[in-house]
């Protein structure tokens, strides 16, 4: 079997990595200057062929902490466009605690589709599509109080419908 490896810049980290190609361990290493060595280091031959390329896409992710008052509503949350944007939120308020995760897609200038896991007590499937504010796509909170609606056909936003104030944090990954 043929390991290559190859160093990958990942924000800013030098990561090394080992691809493994075969059906057992064991064996020479591959450089990706096309020399061979084994465990040890040491060079044994170039003649093996250079590495696959591999293209890592980091994802993007954005947090976006909350603390509103009873009734309130966040700041329009704009998504990226034509890609699955994954949404994950914590309500964090002592009694109210929660979690919540979806997955959106917006059509820009048209509607957000979505589906999902509702907070727990009543967890259900959560999906649908609109461009209309005020559409419920989530709930974050035990009480379903706390929600993820549309704000728009690009946004999102955070509502606190319950008579106290409520904090946690949204994270998006895209």
């Amino acid at each position: 079997m043929k390991r290559y490896i190859d160093t990958v810049w990942l924000r800013g980290a030098c990561i090394l990595s080992a691809i493994l190609l075969g059906s057992s361990m064991g064996g020479a290493l591959q450089t990706a200057s096309g020399q061979t060595g084994d465990s040890t280091g040491a060079i044994a031959d170039s003649s093996a062929p250079a590495p696959l390329v591999i293209t890592i896409t980091v994802p993007q992710e954005r947090d976006i902490n909350y603390n509103l008052p009873a009734g309130a509503i966040s700041a329009p949350i704009t998504l990226p466009a034509n890609q699955a944007v994954f949404v994950m939120g914590v309500q964090t308020a002592l009694g109210f605690r929660g979690v919540g995760q979806v997955t959106l897609l917006r059509i820009a200038g048209s509607f957000i589709e979505w589906v999902g896991l509702e907070s727990t007590a009543g967890a259900v499937i959560t999906q649908g599509f609109s461009g209309v504010a005020g559409t419920h796509i989530l709930f974050l909170d035990f009480s379903h109080q706390v929600s993820i609606e549309v704000a728009s056909p690009d946004t999102i936003r955070i509502h606190n419908g319950s008579t106290g104030i409520r904090t946690g944090q949204v994270k998006m990954i895209y």
